[in-house]
């Protein structure tokens, strides 16, 4: 499997995309929405996806470089859930393999931890965050546990989460804390986030929004860092939201609420009219959000 990576043109992030060797795009840019950074302190970028204009966009405009990092064949790749650049290493979440971190040059250094229902051991692991400053790694399991790995990969602890904070949808790593994002269309989610040391002992958390609601058809949150902030986006929500170094919040922009939006109730993923909007994934760069 051949990795992908653009460098883009921001402080603080590599963004990448993945290709498998039949050339599948796996992540895919779904949007390129020019920002005027001088006025965006003084009012919130509102986008409307119904009326939008996009003008064409090269990749030279957003991207550095490209990388293409070949990955060693020491186990066969599949399904990718998740990818995670920290300090020139690349951490990958595959489906039946777990989570393996690879070398910029695609070797692989280890595999961390084991799939298994044993002591130490994790079975879902879709979710996961690095600590930039010790590498430790620590992965959402099934039900309420968050398993704890060490630079070298060994299991070191088990975090078990209130039952109210067991619907994670996703798990990272911002300032030496754990950032929990819930699942909104579950009535236990009591919470937006949650900020929990690395012991898991609660720090800090946001109240959710909008009322509870029920639906068929889960939604696709993201979070990216971006000026020493970490954004957050769910697609419930017409808010991104930036958490700044002191987890204090405030919004970044808005898309705006319309039809489009999915609704808070069930329905039938297969109706296209009215056209969905449901964003995968999100980021910034100085000039751009995409």
């Amino acid at each position: 499997m051949n990795l992908k990576l653009y460098r883009f043109k921001t402080d603080l992030n590599v963004f990448y995309h993945i290709y498998t060797e039949m050339g599948f795009i796996l992540l895919i840019l779904l949007l390129v929405i020019s920002i005027n950074c001088t006025s965006q302190d003084k009012n919130l970028y509102r986008f409307d996806p119904m009326n939008h204009t996009g003008e064409e966009v090269t990749l030279s405009e957003i991207a550095e470089d490209i990388i293409y990092i070949p990955l060693d064949n020491s186990y066969p790749i599949g399904i990718v859930y998740n990818i995670k650049v920290i300090n020139d290493q690349v951490f990958i979440s595959a489906k039946d393999l777990g989570i393996l971190q690879f070398t910029m040059a695609g070797k692989l250094i280890k595999k961390i931890g084991t799939i298994g229902r044993g002591p130490g051991e994790y079975t879902t692991f879709m979710s996961f965050g690095v600590n930039p400053k010790n590498e430790t790694v620590y992965i959402k399991d099934r039900g309420n546990v968050i398993k704890v790995y060490s630079k070298s990969g060994n299991f070191i602890r088990s975090i078990f989460l209130n039952q109210k904070d067991s619907d994670v949808e996703l798990l990272d790593v911002f300032n030496d804390k754990l950032l929990i994002f819930n699942y909104l269309q579950t009535v236990r989610a009591e919470d937006n986030w949650i900020v929990l040391d690395t012991l898991g002992n609660h720090f800090k958390s946001k109240k959710r929004s909008i009322p509870y609601f029920l639906s068929n058809y889960s939604s696709r949150s993201g979070v990216y860092n971006f000026q020493n902030n970490i954004f957050y986006l769910n697609s419930y929500n017409d808010t991104v939201f930036s958490i700044s170094t002191d987890f204090s919040a405030k919004a970044s922009f808005l898309l705006s609420p319309g039809i489009h939006r999915l609704p808070l109730s069930n329905f039938d993923p297969r109706d296209q009219s009215p056209v969905r909007l449901h964003l995968y994934y999100i980021f910034e760069t100085n000039r751009f959000i995409i």
